[in-house]
């Protein structure tokens, strides 16, 4: 990695870490997002990894190469041409870090895209990877405040003490715990800040707990699940099955953060629910933020 990429990736960490979270810190971070810095930092890094290709773009070169079938196969199963648009393109961008190949993308609506996601004073919301609220805090503000109830999984202890204040009287339940397959206990990465992650054979892992949200009472008439959860998308996605197959709740699942979830994690939803619209939506200017929504066909 170079110098320049390094020092960034170091800059958008204590970005994230110690600035973010305060009602100053996250405007100074609205007017950075304004000036497009974070655009600037990203034309900087990918410049450098077209230069000296990293091991995530080779793999991604590779894995799409090898599996055009099954990208084609996952891009019929959507509800409209925007999102095979968006599906193809993200790939494209993960392959070659080139601006010129970013997709349509929105920063504004993650998760709670309108013409998409349609919301109830109803609604249930389980936010996994809830960090230290901004995720609630947008969803909160796309309801009016008007819902039953919010259920926040966040591992890493200085996060979810901010989630719990920021939540504080509002029906809000905040569990310090991670989302996975089963309830057990596993290592966890948690000095990555918002990036934080189950890590096995990273130095300086913790042990925490993980639930299943089918195994947790509050979540139990959810109606919509959100996930971001640093890789663990697929595994959370299996320890919610029979809340999935009884409910048929709205998903917003991150896509982005391994190049087999781009096939995988539609794949798995769509066979365990077939009738639900898929939709893929990026929302920066990164290849990160790609998200898949999936819509029970009622709503």
């Amino acid at each position: 990695m170079s110098t320049i990429t390094s020092t960034i990736k170091k800059l958008r960490l204590f970005t994230q870490n110690h600035i973010r979270g305060t009602v100053i810190g996250d405007g100074f971070i609205n007017v950075l997002k304004a000036m497009g810095v974070n655009d600037c930092f990203t034309k900087i890094i990918y410049a450098q990894d077209r230069k000296n290709p990293t091991k995530s773009m080779l793999y991604a070169q590779k894995y799409f190469a090898e599996h055009q079938k099954k990208t084609a196969e996952i891009a019929s199963l959507f509800a409209d041409d925007f999102s095979r648009e968006v599906y193809f393109s993200v790939i494209k961008y993960r392959m070659s870090h080139n601006p010129k190949d970013v997709p349509l993308f929105s920063k504004h609506d993650q998760y709670f895209v309108k013409d998409i996601v349609p919301l109830t004073d109803k609604e249930v919301f389980i936010d996994c990877g809830a960090f230290d609220g901004d995720t609630m805090k947008d969803f909160i503000k796309a309801t009016g405040g008007n819902y039953q109830s919010i259920v926040c999984f966040e591992p890493v202890e200085e996060f979810h003490k901010k989630l719990v204040k920021r939540g504080a009287g509002k029906n809000i339940t905040a569990i310090c715990a991670g989302v996975y397959k089963e309830s057990t206990t596993l290592q966890f990465n948690a000095e990555a800040g918002k990036g934080s992650s189950i890590s096995a054979g990273a130095a300086n892992t913790v042990s925490v707990p993980v639930r299943a949200i089918d195994d947790v009472p509050e979540c139990k008439d959810a109606t919509f699940i959100k996930m971001d959860v640093e890789g663990s998308e697929l595994e959370a996605l299996k320890g919610a099955k029979q809340t999935i197959l009884r409910n048929k709740p709205k998903l917003a699942i991150c896509l982005y953060h391994k190049t087999k979830d781009y096939i995988e994690i539609p794949n798995w939803i769509h066979t365990l629910v077939p009738e639900y619209k898929l939709y893929a939506r990026h929302h920066s200017f990164s290849i990160n933020e790609t998200v898949l929504y999936a819509i029970p066909p009622e709503t």
